[in-house]
């Protein structure tokens, strides 16, 4: 028996979506038509709901989409035209729990205009057999949110969401749920990159920065230069983030400065540490009119005299390319037999069949390098020498090899045995750069502190492989000696910051720095350089402790001072001066950390001993938050580059600077800190800037930039 309309059903009819479809009931089933806006029923004449009598009555629409049947027990039910839920039909019942499931609760209605989705959740194993569930709600958009930055962070395009195969994912997983446009997801991602930018800048506030920056070309052969900042926040963990990733008009110094004050300017920071950059040429001028432009800043620590670091990562690069540059006989060997083997994959089988043959226990394969890439001659080389004794047995049973091995014509050579002893001498050396690579390259971990160590063992390292018995190592060696004296060779060139950041290294402190500096310069200048690492050590003390002693309120005191009564006014200046008397006698909290014993701790965490020792040190605790948060390579920022490659493809070259910038720095914002990138992607990035500076220096009127 038909209802009319109560007031909850006209209302709950005018929120519903003008989207009400005409029914045509065949063969049982009920399919919707197409979609068009509920009619207003008239009074007069009410139509007919099937199952039912006349009553007088108009009947709801909510009957379009539930059809009426008797039951077992002669009970009136309706059922769900979507769901083939069923519900109580008597006219007692009303229409509002079904109007409720139409729009709210039916999974697949297509009027579910609510924004919240309610579904069920195992809580238990065993779900549907056994165990028990909870309610799961669905916010809309936190679903839309979350597209968005699955495009953002997994580096889609925008086209993604209007895939067939996305879609119907979506219409699995939220039956629902309207899949937005390329166009929106596009208007989303600016959307969350200023809410994220409005964040980040809440979180740098105040903090004093260490800044890298590096310069790219892009497929579309725009300059692109991205700034990335360092920090050690209140909790002392390290954090690094991209701040811009901006357009520039050529890579020239005045331009890469006046990129770095745009962006000190526009994320408000003025207390700026230090700025990281490679040893292009263009960057000593960068560095020179940054000084210029910010040196009245309030930030501005010892007239940005301990600004520029550099790129330790290039330095190392540059010095073991220097010995590698000429062609060395065993390698070329090697490297001839391994263009052998991987040549065609009939020779690789037959390459693999002896390896069997020898019994060599490894996964890996011989793999070919790039020559001018010391990284990759490096890995060539290590992986070859597990299969010496395959090369060696491969020359007896493979007489094709044999016999271009003999031919004087081919370039192809076996390795012989003083071949193999002398990579073998070649690879344990080069790992001593390799693994300072590794460490210089580190960027979610404090690296300032471990420079001192690893230059001085590389310095090392080299001079005692110039006496070294083989004269093709003593040959190499002289070359890379000479190299690292261009620019580690005078000891006051470099960032005197990274020498006081072993000092406030717990484990080691002034006596190691005085203890190496004796060894690797005599006694009387180890002395001396000693002394110049204290003194910058005791200025930068100096400074930190007048920072924190100021008192804005100390004027304000002196007035209520002098309205006070004379008695008040004589015994706080009895006060005052029993203090200055104390802190006389009183050692600096310096001299405390210098004279205490080393922390001798095997897993040794240097940022979280100074977050327990701060309150005994606060001072020298400054000083170490701000030193530990120096980078000494530019890997933070050349990693930016890794994105921009893949974000920037043939197929998205057409994406604007500003989308760019927006996708590269909310998803760096968004991801993992724990994602790195790899080091052979450093290295080739590190060699082909270092190249092309090469070429610039030697032809000004090149048309290669360094970028």
């Amino acid at each position: 028996m038909e209802t009319t309309p109560s007031v909850t059903d006209v209302e709950v009819i005018k929120n519903i979506p003008s989207t009400m479809s005409t029914i045509s009931q065949q063969q049982g089933k009920v399919t919707p038509h197409r979609r068009i806006p509920p009619k207003k029923q008239k009074r007069t004449a009410p139509p007919v709901a099937p199952n039912s009598g006349t009553t007088g009555r108009e009947t709801s629409q909510i009957w379009d989409h539930f059809s009426k049947f008797i039951a077992k027990g002669g009970k009136c039910r309706a059922k769900c035209n979507y769901c083939t839920k069923t519900f109580a039909a008597d006219s007692v019942n009303g229409t509002t729990t079904l109007w409720n499931h139409l729009t709210v609760k039916c999974l697949k209605s297509p009027f579910k205009s609510d924004k919240w989705q309610t579904t069920l959740k195992p809580i238990k194993r065993g779900w549907p057999e056994g165990g028990s569930t909870e309610k799961r709600v669905f916010n809309m958009d936190e679903i839309k949110r979350a597209i968005t930055e699955f495009i953002i962070i997994d580096e889609q395009p925008f086209r993604a969401v209007e895939g067939e195969g996305f879609k119907k994912l979506m219409a699995k997983a939220f039956p629902n749920f309207e899949v937005p446009s390329r166009v929106t997801v596009a208007r989303h991602c600016l959307r969350i990159y200023q809410e994220e930018k409005e964040k980040l800048k809440e979180l740098i506030k105040n903090q004093r920065v260490c800044l890298t920056s590096d310069t790219w070309t892009s497929i579309q052969n725009y300059t692109y230069m991205v700034v990335t900042a360092h920090w050690i926040d209140d909790q002392w963990n390290l954090q690094k983030r991209i701040l811009n990733f901006f357009q520039t008009p050529d890579h020239k110094g005045e331009t890469i400065a006046k990129g770095i004050e745009d962006c000190l300017l526009g994320w408000g920071i003025e207390n700026l540490f230090t700025v990281t950059l490679d040893n292009a040429t263009a960057n000593d001028v960068a560095i020179k009119s940054l000084k210029g432009r910010i040196e009245d800043w309030k930030g501005v620590m010892f007239e940005n005299q301990f600004l520029h670091v550099r790129c330790n990562a290039h330095i190392l690069n540059l010095i073991v390319k220097e010995g590698l540059d000429e062609q060395i006989e065993p390698i070329s060997h090697i490297r001839s037999a391994i263009k052998y083997v991987r040549y065609s994959s009939s020779r690789f089988a037959t390459f693999k069949s002896v390896v069997e043959k020898v019994k060599i226990d490894t996964r890996g394969l011989v793999s070919l390098d790039v020559e001018t890439r010391w990284n990759s001659t490096y890995t060539m080389l290590d992986k070859a020498l597990k299969f010496e004794k395959a090369f060696t047995r491969m020359y007896v049973d493979d007489q094709n090899y044999q016999k271009q091995c003999r031919e004087i014509s081919t370039t192809t050579k076996n390795p012989s045995t003083d071949d193999w002893k002398n990579v073998k001498a070649f690879v344990k050396f080069l790992n001593i750069f390799y693994q300072a690579t590794l460490k210089f390259s580190g960027s979610l971990y404090s690296t300032s502190h471990s420079f001192f160590h690893d230059f001085f063992n590389l310095r090392n390292d080299i001079i005692k492989y110039t006496k070294h018995d083989d004269l093709i190592l003593v040959d190499m060696t002289t070359r890379m000696k000479s190299k690292m004296d261009k620019y580690w060779g005078k000891f006051e060139s470099m960032n005197m910051l990274l020498m006081v950041a072993v000092v406030l290294d717990p484990r080691y402190k002034m006596q190691y720095v005085e203890y190496i500096l004796s060894i690797a310069y005599g006694s009387l200048m180890g002395r001396l350089k000693s002394q110049d690492v204290r003194d910058v050590l005791n200025l930068l003390y100096n400074h930190y402790n007048c920072s924190c002693s100021e008192d804005p309120n100390e004027n304000i005191e002196n007035d209520n001072c002098v309205m006070g009564e004379s008695s008040d006014l004589l015994q706080s200046q009895w006060e005052k001066h029993m203090n200055k008397e104390e802190f006389v006698v009183k050692k600096s909290d310096l001299e405390i950390y210098l004279k205490d014993d080393v922390v001798k701790i095997n897993d040794f965490n240097i940022l979280s001993w100074w977050k327990v020792s701060s309150s005994r040190y606060p001072i020298v605790a400054k000083i170490a938050r701000d030193i530990l948060s120096i980078p000494i390579s530019t890997v933070a920022s050349e990693s930016a580059f890794s994105t921009g490659g893949r974000i920037l493809d043939s197929y998205r070259s057409s994406l604007s600077p500003k989308m760019v910038e927006a996708l590269i720095c909310t998803q760096q914002w968004l991801r993992s800190p724990s994602k790195e990138c790899k080091l052979e992607d450093i290295l080739e990035e590190v060699q082909k800037i270092d190249e092309i500076e090469e070429v610039v220096s030697e032809y000004p009127d090149s048309p290669l930039r360094i970028d």
